[in-house]
Parts: C-alpha cells; sequence; structure tokens
C-alpha cells in the first residue's frame, strides 16, 4: 500500500510538471522575468536567423521583414508538441491567406550537414514526416549549427515565438498551447 502510495505521488508530481508553463506567454509587456535565466523580453529585436526547408531552400528573419511571425518550436519525440500541432494546424487553416502573417514551425534534425551537435532530434525527413503524420501543412524549418535555439534561448518544449511587423519581440512562451491561447496572441502582434 505504501509503494502505490509513493508511485501515486510520483506520477502527481510528473503531470504537475507537465503541466508547468502551458500558458506560459509572457503578461506584462516591457518587463523581465524574475529569474537569473537569460531570457528574450517584450520589446526586444528578434536576432536574426537562417533556418534551411528539407527542399534546401533557405528563410531568415530578414526575408520576413515588414510581416508579423509566428514560430512554433518543436521536437518530433516532444509529447506537449505533438498534442498541440493540430490545433496550431487550425490556427494556420485561419491565417495562411492574410498576407501580413507567416506561420512556421523550427525544429533542430541531427543531419550530418546541419552541424547540430545539441540536438536530439532525428532526421530532416523523419522530422517532416512526423509533421505530416500529425496532419501539419504549415512550413517545417530546421536551425543549423545550434544557432536558432542558442540565439532564441530555447529552454523548454514547445517554445512559441511572436514577433512584431518591426522585427521585436511580442512574445514569447514555453509550454503546450491551445489555439485559443494562439489566436488570441496573434491579435496581439502589431
Amino acid at each position: 500500500m505504501k509503494n502505490i502510495k509513493s508511485l501515486s505521488l510520483v506520477v502527481l508530481m510528473v503531470l504537475s510538471l507537465c503541466l508547468v508553463g502551458c500558458d506560459g506567454l509572457r503578461k506584462d509587456d516591457n518587463k523581465s522575468q524574475v529569474s537569473d535565466v537569460p531570457s528574450l523580453k517584450i520589446g526586444d529585436k528578434a536576432p536574426d536567423f537562417e533556418l534551411v526547408a528539407q527542399d534546401g531552400s533557405k528563410l531568415t528573419l530578414a526575408d520576413l521583414k515588414g510581416k508579423k511571425v509566428y514560430i512554433n518550436v518543436w521536437g518530433s519525440w516532444c509529447g506537449p508538441c505533438l498534442m498541440e500541432m493540430p490545433e496550431l494546424e487550425e490556427v494556420y487553416q485561419e491565417v495562411k491567406k492574410q498576407e501580413d502573417w507567416v506561420f512556421l514551425s523550427v525544429a533542430s534534425a541531427n543531419d550530418e550537414a546541419l552541424a547540430n551537435s545539441q540536438t536530439r532530434d532525428v532526421s530532416m525527413e523523419e522530422i517532416q514526416s512526423v509533421a505530416n503524420e500529425t496532419g501539419v501543412t504549415y512550413p517545417v524549418y530546421f536551425e543549423q549549427n545550434n544557432q536558432f535555439m542558442t540565439d532564441y534561448l530555447i529552454r523548454a518544449f514547445p517554445t512559441h515565438i511572436f514577433i512584431n511587423s518591426d522585427g521585436t519581440i511580442a512574445n514569447y512562451g514555453m509550454g503546450a498551447l491551445n489555439k485559443t491561447v494562439v489566436k488570441n496572441t496573434l491579435q496581439q502582434v502589431k
């Protein structure tokens, strides 16, 4: 009986930890977090990036100048990432025709050509396959040389990055989100 109570407590703690950060979006504009861990702050200039698609095409933040940008950072091994993807797809279907929006995702594949030494994910092909199986039609891009994860201070999966059309961070949050939270946050991006 004591083992069952201990096991129940462990399961409850693990489930609680999984839920932490589900609504991790910043609530106070222009205020930093109370933390010693570096973080992007609302209003910071978003770091430029160069991402690569599975077909080899490249995308930089500079290419998106003047657009509002939503980036979902995820891993193919991440349960909460996979759980939220169908709802993200629903939001994408609503905004994809809006010319002022770019909606995309970033993963860190282990392909040798990408030189991501700090990834625990699989190849671009396998990641894209997971996205396809999940029903994702929004673009999937991949970082190179661990650069995106480093520059955007990614510490958890999934992470959500919202960038204003002037290239500043509109919002930044860690943890799984539902479509209502994403849609409401998209409306706050300028």
